[in-house]
């Protein structure tokens, strides 16, 4: 996403604050927030999704003025997260068909007295599945069909965030900034302070935005071994590109969102066929109506 008048771009994490990172860009540039979820906007942000030629001139146009930035989250609070907000919550009515196959085949219960953790661990094989069927497709011959059916296919809302990042320093030359939503608003603050915009929020007084159902236990409660051993081997570069430890609910590297964007532009491993790396092309993409240049499946 980029501002209509500023030469910046964000680059969009699904589940790591990315309605208040949309909404924040939309104020600095027009001085008051979107009255809307930020996703549903059409115009007064460039987004790659809607219009991706006008994106690629704002981005020519900036040069070596541009400046990227993105958030980045825990992944294990990530996929509880994504979990909560895009499985259990029944009024948004997302992804019907993978909430279908959850119900059917992984034992999820919508509707009941299944717990949280009970439920997600449940979802957390399910995203292995969809994994494992991901690096399946990764063996077949280029012109092969992908013989995955839709909800099979890794949703948006638990892709690995470094693939966002990869994409994004692939379209805009680099990633100047991650800043890390353990600690938003003082990397909200730097930001600011180092691009100067023209209107700037009150980040102290900021609204919640984007806020899903809240946890009914601890983090450390969602995760057996099991679960543990499944986001640690499918979400490894997301921990070491970003600073965050294997340990569920442990603290991050203590790191500014420049230090953290040198962690992740100097660290990128050369690019592999080990599945556990997963830093192979992404082959596939698909358009979501909701979430318009957030709509990727890999």
């Amino acid at each position: 996403w980029m501002p209509k008048f500023q030469p910046w771009a964000y680059v969009v994490v699904p589940k790591s604050a990315c309605t208040t990172a949309g909404q924040y860009l939309f104020y600095v540039d027009h001085g008051y927030y979107y009255h809307d979820d930020i996703h549903r906007l059409r115009y007064g942000l460039h987004k790659a999704g809607l219009n991706p030629q006008m994106v690629r001139t704002h981005l020519d146009d900036a040069n070596e003025d541009l400046f990227t930035f993105s958030f980045v989250r825990d992944p294990y609070a990530r996929l509880v997260s994504g979990f909560l907000d895009k499985v259990l919550d029944l009024e948004q009515g997302y992804r019907q068909d993978i909430r279908d196959r959850l119900t059917s085949d992984w034992q999820v219960q919508l509707a009941g007295d299944r717990s949280q953790v009970d439920n997600f661990r449940s979802f957390i094989r399910f995203v292995e599945y969809q994994y494992e069927r991901w690096e399946e497709f990764q063996l077949l011959d280029p012109d092969q069909p992908d013989p995955r059916a839709p909800w099979e296919t890794v949703d948006i809302h638990w892709l690995r965030q470094s693939w966002y990042l990869r994409r994004g320093r692939r379209h805009a030359g680099t990633v100047d900034f991650i800043g890390a939503v353990e600690t938003m608003t003082d990397d909200l603050e730097s930001l600011t302070a180092h691009l100067r915009p023209p209107h700037v929020p009150p980040l102290d007084a900021m609204p919640k935005f984007g806020a899903g159902p809240k946890r009914e236990a601890p983090l450390e409660d969602f995760y057996d071994d099991e679960t543990k051993a499944i986001v640690d081997r499918h979400f490894g570069p997301d921990f070491r590109l970003f600073g965050y430890p294997k340990v569920v609910g442990g603290e991050p590297k203590k790191l500014t969102g420049f230090e953290r964007a040198d962690l992740y532009n100097t660290s990128l491993p050369v690019r592999t066929d080990d599945p556990e790396d997963c830093y192979n092309e992404i082959a596939t993409a698909a358009t979501s109506a909701v979430d318009g240049d957030e709509g990727v499946q890999t």
